[in-house]
């Protein structure tokens, strides 16, 4: 459960002003971006086919959130085996990575002491590196909230507000990340924490409560702590009688301006407290950052918004995680928008984020449409021109973005079962009068007549209860035998035959912690593959058995639209600072005189190449690295190596490489690799934290001429 669009998004009015202003210039790009849209179509059909790369962070993410056919509450006690099947046809359909929620309950269910699941640690080394062998980048969301495994001691929300007030959890969550890294560390791509696992300590902060009670809370969350170095001196001479009156600072109340300091604590807490240990434990560690801005009150009006800009700038990862649905910046009044509009929109929202960080934007979320119940008054793109819509967004996505993830490979049910697949045994599960599991075809659970499982389920694991109508029972029985199924008070029965069969029973929604039951009532039964669930989750890629649903063109043709290079530049510059679009391209700095921007050792670049060439233009400096074999640029053009140049001095870089004859007028990815590389402050020779190889100023498929490396001005980066 991790439906973004649910959360309370800013109203239209926030980006309207500033909307207008580029309303004309914007509908005239998307004109430019479907006449491009419609030339390379038009090319990927006559150009020659390529060889596909190996898997390089320079790609664009094209991911989806994989939870096989369960969801992300119970995926690691499912059933896990179909995992390859599943990477093969993501691949297929054009999709280059998949996301695994891990949850820290499931994975860590003892904090003091600690202790472990072993087999859900070893599940995930499985799943990953079967991901990896299909040719799968691997992103994990670490610490997320949600899970229904049994005994886990301190469960969510409470574990979570603790490990953002505190260092008291901070050991057992380290040795959580570090088992991760043990298991994942040959085949993760990188790993991230999403705002969303931590929100509920915000939400509780903004009940009403006495002065008493904020001040309470305001010591259990840390926050009186934060406050006393942190807050500003307004809030605190506002609060120096409840701070003289007990010795603490209240947490402000959600109708005063002064309620913007939890989000500076809670940003704060995020970025200062948990993601450095996040990147001292795993490599490539970023954050989904909270992109919605929160209304701040004063005398019951909406007096500013808060930006949690101060979470966008990730140092430890070339990503910033981010999540987009319609409902973003709109009237969210159940209203339905045109594509043009929303694409509009989306523009808007992503330009913005990407003024605000160094970082590229990957849509961990894309909610492009959204059956969740809480979400029911969103804007919604007109269901007629989705297509449209899909087809369209691939343009912004490619130049503002670095990825996008699907949540889910396909429409699951939100099933209240633990282990209903009975891989875990009979972990969770109540075995009565004989019951057991067998391994044989696959794993079931046989009840000889009159045995039964059973399983407590309490009322918040079902997360739809107040709006569902049906609880549905879908499982797999063979008999011959009675089978009787209770649950919510209600049962039923049903004859099953000597031949496995699908069976499907519906129930009334509970209310209240019920227990749930199957019952051999004559002969002997097995069961397995149960599913209880009153909702499904409907993202129409791919329905719950896999089959292709309503947008499953519409997908698949936008995976191929990104792969033709839709929106691909021709030229990076440091003038525009489009260089950073480069893969180990620093952001561009000011000289004396001329812009320029480190990058190094290794540099990727995804360009639409224009001519049989592409111009590569900087300067290198082999004197900075006290060789006396010099420097060894080499470029390869589609992971084939194409140039090598020797720089025994320091000198531009002018080098024209060379683009094979079939490749030109496709896409291409430039890598260029320096033999040489130096970090001035790991070698106590500066302050510069960086890797540094060589300066670039300019990649440009357009450029013509034979490599050389004299004449030119050279552009001498500065180190620190």
């Amino acid at each position: 459960m991790s439906r973004i669009a649910s959360c309370n998004h800013r109203s239209w009015e926030w980006a309207l002003p500033a909307m207008q202003e580029e309303q004309r210039s914007m509908r005239e790009s998307l004109r430019v971006q479907r006449r491009l849209w419609r030339v390379l179509l038009l090319i990927a059909g006559l150009a020659c086919c390529v060889a596909v790369p190996a898997i390089s962070h320079a790609k664009y993410i094209k991911a989806v959130t994989y939870f096989g056919n369960a969801w992300p509450l119970n995926y690691w006690n499912s059933d896990v085996s179909r995992a390859p099947a599943d990477f093969s046809q993501i691949k297929s359909d054009g999709f280059n990575a998949i996301i695994l929620a891990v949850p820290w309950g499931e994975f860590q269910p003892g904090l003091s002491p600690v202790r472990f699941n072993d087999n859900a640690y070893a599940r995930l080394k499985q799943v990953c590196s079967q991901a990896k062998q299909a040719g799968l980048q691997v992103h994990m969301r670490v610490s997320y909230q949600h899970d229904m495994y049994p005994g886990v001691e301190l469960p969510a929300p409470a574990r979570f507000d603790l490990l953002l007030a505190g260092d008291d959890l901070i050991p057992a969550w380290e040795q959580y990340l570090s088992r991760i890294a043990e298991v994942s560390g040959d085949c993760a791509s990188g790993v991230f924490i999403s705002w969303e696992d931590f929100w509920h300590a915000t939400a509780s902060m903004a009940a009403p409560m006495e002065p008493a009670a904020a001040v309470e809370l305001s010591r259990r969350m840390g926050f009186d702590a934060w406050a006393k170095g942190h807050a500003d001196a307004a809030y605190r001479a506002r609060h120096a009688a409840v701070f003289n009156k007990f010795g603490a600072y209240p947490v402000p109340a959600r109708s005063s301006s002064d309620f913007r300091m939890v989000y500076k604590w809670f940003d704060d807490r995020l970025m200062q407290h948990l993601m450095p240990v996040l990147a001292r434990k795993l490599p490539r560690a970023s954050i989904e950052a909270r992109v919605d801005d929160d209304p701040i009150y004063e005398g019951g009006k909406i007096v500013e918004w808060y930006s949690h800009a101060q979470t966008y700038q990730v140092p430890s990862s070339p990503y910033l995680m981010t999540y987009w649905a319609p409902a973003m910046g709109a009237q969210n009044k159940s209203d339905r928008e045109s594509a043009k509009k929303v694409i509009e929109r989306f523009s808007y929202i992503n330009k913005k984020i990407s003024e605000r960080t160094k970082n590229r934007i990957v849509i961990g979320q894309f909610l492009f449409q959204d059956n969740t119940p809480s979400a029911s008054r969103n804007t919604v793109v007109n269901p007629s021109e989705l297509s449209d819509f899909l087809r369209m967004v691939a343009v912004p996505m490619v130049s503002q973005t670095a990825g996008y993830a699907l949540w889910g490979a396909r429409d699951y049910e939100a099933s209240v079962l633990f282990n209903g697949f009975f891989s875990l045994s009979n972990l969770g599960w109540k075995m009565n009068d004989g019951a057991w599991i067998v391994d044989k075809p696959t794993r079931m659970a046989e009840l000889p007549s009159g045995a039964s499982v059973a399983q407590f389920i309490p009322a918040a694991r079902d997360h739809f209860r107040d709006t569902a109508k049906v609880m549905t029972l879908r499982l797999e029985a063979v008999g011959p035998g009675e089978l009787v199924a209770s649950y919510g008070g209600a049962t039923q029965r049903v004859r099953v035959g000597s031949v496995a069969e699908k069976l499907s029973m519906r129930f009334p929604v509970s209310q209240v912690d019920t227990e749930f039951m199957v019952k051999a009532g004559r002969g002997k039964l097995r069961i397995g593959g149960l599913y209880l669930s009153d909702y499904t989750q409907a993202g129409d890629f791919r329905d719950v058995s896999g089959n292709p649903g309503p947008r499953f063109d519409d997908i698949r043709g936008l995976n191929k639209a990104i792969d033709d290079g839709v929106g691909v530049p021709s030229r990076l510059d440091v003038s525009d600072k489009t260089i950073s679009k480069a893969s180990g391209v620093f952001p561009p700095e000011r000289g004396d005189m001329n812009w320029y921007a480190w990058a190094g050792p290794e540099v990727t670049a995804r360009l639409l190449a224009r001519a049989s060439t592409i111009s590569v233009r900087g300067s290198i400096r082999p004197s900075m690295f006290h060789t006396a074999q010099g420097c060894t640029l080499k470029a390869l053009v589609d992971d084939k190596e194409v140039l090598s140049r020797l720089y025994t001095a320091d000198m531009p870089i002018e080098l024209d490489i060379p683009v094979p004859a079939t490749q030109v007028d496709t896409v291409v990815d430039l890598t260029l690799r320096s033999s040489c590389a130096s970090n001035p402050k790991q070698q106590k020779s500066g302050t510069d934290e960086r890797t540094l190889s060589y300066v670039l100023t300019s990649i440009s498929s357009s450029a013509s001429g034979a490599v050389s490396a004299q004449g030119g001005q050279s552009v001498q980066g500065k180190t620190r």
